[in-house]
C-alpha cells in the first residue's frame, strides 16, 4: 500500500468516524460532500499517477462519486422541492458506475464467455425477484403516494437491479485479480446492499439519517477511490481468457440457491397470506429453468468441439510424423546425394590439379558450382516451406505479396492481393494470417477450380481482418462437419488456429458462386496465445 493510498484511507475513515458522531442534518450533509469530492478526486489522481490502459471506466467512476455524493447532499439539504433533482443526480450516477464496469467486462473479455454471461443472468433473476417482491411491489401498491412519487421509488431500485447484473457479469468472468478488483467489487456491493437495506427501512418507515446504514454508501465512496488509487489498478482491465467449462463447487452452489429463490418467495407469500405475484414468479422459474438448458446445450456444443480437436491432434501429430518423413525423403534424395557426388567431382579436380591437367579440372568445377547453385535453391525451397524467411524479415505484407505471385505463377489462378497496415502486427499474428492464407491458397488450388482469387488484410483501432475470396465452385457449409469426419482437417484447424490468437473464423460459400473466409484478430494476442 503506496503512502498516498493510506493517507486517502486515513482521512476517509476518519471523515466516516465523525458522520457517525454528529447528530445534526447540516452536518450530515458537509461529510457527504466531503466524502464525495475526496473519492473523486482519488480516483481522478490514480488515473493520472498510475495511467491504466482502459481510462474511460475510471472517468465514469468518478462522475459517478461525485454525482452520488452531490444527490445525498442535494436530498438532505436542499428544499423538499428539489427532491426530484437529488433523485436525478443519482440515476446519473447508477448510469455511469453501470457502464463502467460494462467498460471493464468488454476490455476483460477475449471474446464471448457464454457461461459468466448465463451465470450472472442467473443470479441477477433470482436477485432481482427479491427487490421486485420486498422493495418494489411495496411501492407500487401504496395507495398514499402519487404517480411520479411511484415512478421514482420503481426506478432507483430498478438501476440496482441492473448495476448488480454487471457486477455479476464481472465477476463471473475470468481474468486476473488484485486488490482494486476486490475493492471496486467491495465498493459497489456496499452501494447495493445499501440501497437494499434502506428500501426495506423504508417500507417499514424506519430509516433515519446517520443510522448503519449509511456505513455502506460510506464504504462504497471509500472503497472506490482506494480501487483508483492502488498501483495495480490498470489490472481490472487486463485481457482474460473464457471461463472453465466445469463450474466450480462453490458456483455451482449459489446458482443452485439462486434458483430456489422463486420457490422460496412463493411459499413465504403463501405462508403470509399475501397477495402471490403469480406471474413474476412464473416468469422467473421459467428463466431459472431455461438458463440451465441453455448451458446444457452450449455445453454439448462445446464436447463436439473437444471431440473434433482431438480428432484435428491426432491428424496434426500424423501430419508431422509425415512432413518429417517427407522432409528427410527430399534431403536424402537430393541435397544429401547432390553433396555426395559433388564431394567426389571435387575430388576427381583435384586429381586434374594434380595432373596440372587445368581444362579438365575446369569442367568438373564448373559442374561443381552449378550443382552448388541448384541445391542451394532446393535448400531454400524447403526452408521457405517450413516457414518463409521474408515474413520474419520483412514482414506480413511483403510475405503475402510473395506467396500470392507465386500461387499465381505455379497454379496459373490469377492472384490479387492488398494489405493496409500501418505497422507490423505481432509477429503471433502474421504467423497465424499467413498460414490461414497459406492454407486457404492450397484448398482452393485443389478443390475450388476458381480463376482468380483475392486476399485483403486490413486493421481497425483494435482487430486486425483478413478475407480471402475466389470464384470457384463453392460448396454446402451445412456439409463442413463431413468433410472433417472424412480426414480433411484444413478447415478446422485454420478455425482452431485463430480461436487459439483469440479471433474467430467465419466461412460463406455456395455452390457455384465461390467461397469466402474472413478472419478477425485482436491487434493485442491474448495471453494465453502470446
Amino acid at each position: 500500500m503506496s503512502i498516498l493510498q493510506a493517507g486517502y484511507l486515513g482521512i476517509g475513515l476518519l471523515l466516516g468516524g465523525v458522520y457517525f458522531l454528529l447528530s445534526e442534518l447540516s452536518q450530515y450533509v458537509i461529510i457527504w460532500a466531503l466524502l464525495g469530492a475526496l473519492a473523486a478526486t482519488a480516483t481522478m489522481i490514480g488515473i493520472r499517477r498510475n495511467r491504466p490502459n482502459v481510462k474511460l471506466p475510471w472517468y465514469l467512476i468518478a462522475t459517478g462519486q461525485g454525482c452520488f455524493a452531490l444527490g445525498d447532499v442535494i436530498k438532505q439539504a436542499a428544499p423538499a422541492s428539489m427532491a426530484d433533482v437529488g433523485d436525478l443526480f443519482y440515476l446519473i450516477s447508477y448510469a455511469t458506475l453501470t457502464a463502467a464496469l460494462l467498460g471493464f467486462v468488454r476490455a476483460r473479455s477475449a471474446g464471448r464467455d457464454l457461461p459468466a454471461l448465463l451465470d450472472a443472468f442467473a443470479l441477477t433473476t433470482g436477485l432481482g425477484l427479491l427487490v421486485w417482491t420486498f422493495i418494489m411491489v411495496p411501492y407500487v401498491r401504496d395507495p398514499s403516494l402519487v404517480l411520479e412519487e411511484k415512478l421514482i421509488s420503481f426506478v432507483l431500485p430498478l438501476a440496482d437491479v441492473v448495476l448488480l447484473a454487471v457486477l455479476l457479469r464481472l465477476w463471473s468472468g475470468g481474468g486476473e485479480r488484485r486488490a482494486p478488483y476486490y475493492l471496486l467489487g467491495l465498493a459497489i456491493a456496499s452501494l447495493l446492499g445499501a440501497d437494499v437495506a434502506l428500501g426495506v427501512a423504508t417500507v417499514r418507515g424506519s430509516f433515519e439519517p446517520g443510522s448503519v446504514i449509511d456505513a455502506g454508501w460510506i464504504v462504497f465512496l471509500i472503497a472506490s477511490g482506494s480501487a483508483a488509487l492502488h498501483p495495480s489498478m490498470g489490472s481490472i482491465s487486463a485481457k482474460a481468457p473464457p471461463s472453465d467449462l466445469q463450474p466450480t463447487p462453490r458456483r455451482l452452489a449459489i446458482l443452485a440457491g439462486a434458483s430456489l429463490i422463486a420457490p422460496a418467495v412463493l411459499m413465504l407469500q403463501w405462508a403470509r397470506g399475501e397477495e402471490i405475484d403469480a406471474p413474476v414468479i412464473a416468469a422467473c422459474c421459467v428463466v431459472l429453468f431455461l438458463i440451465p438448458m441453455v448451458r446444457i446445450f452450449w455445453l454439448a456444443a462445446e464436447v463436439t468441439r473437444q471431440t473434433e480437436r482431438k480428432g484435428l491432434l491426432g491428424r496434426i501429430l500424423q501430419a508431422t510424423e509425415e512432413e518429417r518423413t517427407r522432409i528427410a525423403s527430399d534431403l536424402h534424395d537430393g541435397p544429401v546425394q547432390q553433396l555426395a557426388i559433388l564431394s567426389y567431382n571435387a575430388h576427381l579436380a583435384r586429381k586434374q590439379l594434380a595432373k596440372q591437367d587445368l581444362e579438365a579440372a575446369d569442367t568438373l568445377l564448373g559442374k561443381v558450382e552449378a550443382s552448388l547453385e541448384s541445391e542451394v535453391k532446393v535448400l531454400r525451397r524447403l526452408m521457405s516451406d517450413l516457414r518463409p524467411a521474408v515474413l520474419d524479415n520483412r514482414g506480413l505484407d511483403a510475405a503475402l505479396t510473395e506467396h500470392v505471385h507465386a500461387f499465381e505463377r505455379e497454379r496459373n489462378i490469377m492472384g490479387e492481393i492488398q494489405v493496409e497496415l500501418h505497422d507490423r502486427l505481432a509477429p503471433e499474428l502474421e504467423t497465424v494470417l499467413y498460414r490461414v492464407v497459406q492454407e486457404s491458397l492450397n484448398n482452393i488450388a485443389k478443390h475450388a477450380q476458381a480463376t482468380s482469387v483475392s486476399v485483403r488484410v486490413t486493421t481497425d483501432d483494435h482487430n486486425v481482418h483478413l478475407r480471402i475470396r475466389d470464384d470457384g465452385v463453392g460448396f454446402d457449409t451445412s456439409h463442413a462437419d463431413e468433410l472433417l469426419r472424412e480426414g480433411h482437417f484444413g478447415l478446422a484447424g485454420m478455425r482452431e488456429r485463430v480461436a487459439l490468437a483469440g479471433g474467430g473464423l467465419q466461412l460463406r460459400s455456395t455452390p457455384g458462386q465461390g467461397t469466402t473466409v474472413e478472419v478477425t484478430l485482436p491487434l493485442e494476442p491474448v495471453a494465453a496465445f502470446a
